[in-house]
Formats: C-alpha cells, structure tokens, sequence
C-alpha cells in the first residue's frame, strides 16, 4: 500500500540491530518493527497522531540507555516531543521548547 512510508531505523530495543518504524501518511498510525537476523521479531502500533503533520525529525539515544529515542516535530505549530523508548514502549515523553520554522536540527 502507498500509504506507508519508512518513517525512520534505529536499535529500539538495545539488541544491537536497527528496527524499523513505518508511518501511514494517511491516518497517522506508526508501527515500530524490531528485528532481528532480517527478521521480525515483534512488531506494535507505537502511536496514531490525529494531525499528519507531525514527523520523526530525528532518533538517537537521548537518555543514554542503549536504546533509539524519537524525536517528534511538527513544523506548522512549532512544537516538538521527545519519546523515550524502550523497544516498542514509550517510557516517557517531554515536551521540548516551541521553535519557528527557522531553527533546524543540527547534523
């Protein structure tokens, strides 16, 4: 289906391979896929947003743990959110300072 994009990769659970989170561009639905030896090894709906306009800006290891977290943003309000992941739960959440459009992620 068209409607699925990949929305971002990154070792969610620790195990030292990248999972996947596939997003529906349509009904805002994120499915976050671990992996393991090109396999699925779980997979769970992480989050359904109601405005589309929210996407993955980036993911990393924010809280240090050995585990990807999301950073959300969505551009047309100037809000983002951090999700703090361990595997396919959402252990925390924050909400992160309103920026414009101006500002960018630094590489």
């Amino acid at each position: 289906n068209d409607d699925w994009t990949i929305a971002g990769a990154g070792d969610l659970d620790g195990d030292g391979t990248d999972d996947i989170i596939l997003r529906n561009q349509v009904d805002g639905r994120n499915w976050a896929y671990l992996m393991e030896d090109g396999q699925i090894k779980a997979s769970e709906l992480i989050n359904t947003v109601g405005d589309t306009n929210w996407q993955i800006a980036n993911m990393g290891d924010y809280d240090g743990d050995g585990k990807v977290d999301i950073l959300w943003r969505n551009e047309n309000a100037a809000r983002n959110i951090v999700h703090l992941m361990d595997g396919l739960s959402v252990h925390a959440k924050g909400v992160l300072r309103p920026t414009d459009n101006t500002w960018q992620l630094a590489q």
